[in-house]
């Protein structure tokens, strides 16, 4: 996924926090897109400044995270086309993304990565799983607030049926879980 000829995509880079790591790594160029504008601002100004090879870009998707960010958005995630042309990319990272998407967003951005990724890229994603329920909501209570964090867990199976329509090869990386776990998977796009 990394290599002197090779350009990585970060689906909801927040901060550069994986980005800051990769300074030092060989890599042609990184883009990195998140929906926190404030985020977006500092990996430009710290990382960005430091490196010309990355670069970051706000994109206002709307998000489940509005009421613990503020952060609105104007486009829907399921309608959401990526600001960058067809076969862009060798690589792409969506660090536990679809954690915070209901799975018809995440069916969206799979369709999206497919069209930005060259014949053969290659994508690391990972996910948390449920066995039992498809989602849930955590709510939190921190004097004097009430802090809300929106996470979707999906069974096992219903995101292998959403891979298999996707267009993608896929292969989950480390033993299945039971109740609720994290699970890591890459993906590779076969053909144009």
């Amino acid at each position: 996924m990394l290599g002197a000829e090779k350009d990585l995509l970060d689906v909801g880079c927040g901060c550069g926090r994986v980005a800051r790591y990769l300074l030092d790594r060989p890599l042609r160029s990184y883009m990195g897109f998140d929906r926190h504008p404030g985020m977006v601002k500092w990996a430009v100004d710290e990382i960005t400044r430091r490196d010309s090879r990355f670069a970051f870009r706000h994109v206002d998707v709307r998000s489940a995270y509005v009421s613990w960010d503020g952060q609105g958005g104007s486009i829907a995630a399921d309608a959401l086309r990526f600001p960058f042309p067809d076969a862009a990319f060798d690589s792409a990272l969506l660090a536990s993304v679809f954690t915070h998407m209901p799975l018809r967003e995440a069916r969206h951005y799979l369709g999206e990565l497919r069209r930005v990724l060259r014949p053969g890229g290659k994508i690391l994603l990972s996910v948390f799983f449920a066995e039992r329920r498809p989602w849930l909501y955590f709510f939190s209570r921190v004097a004097p607030y009430v802090l809300v964090e929106a996470n979707f867990f999906y069974t096992p199976r219903a995101f292998a049926r959403c891979l298999a329509r996707s267009g993608l090869a896929f292969q989950a990386l480390g033993p299945q879980g039971s109740g609720y776990y994290h699970n890591w998977y890459v993906l590779t796009k076969r053909g144009p």
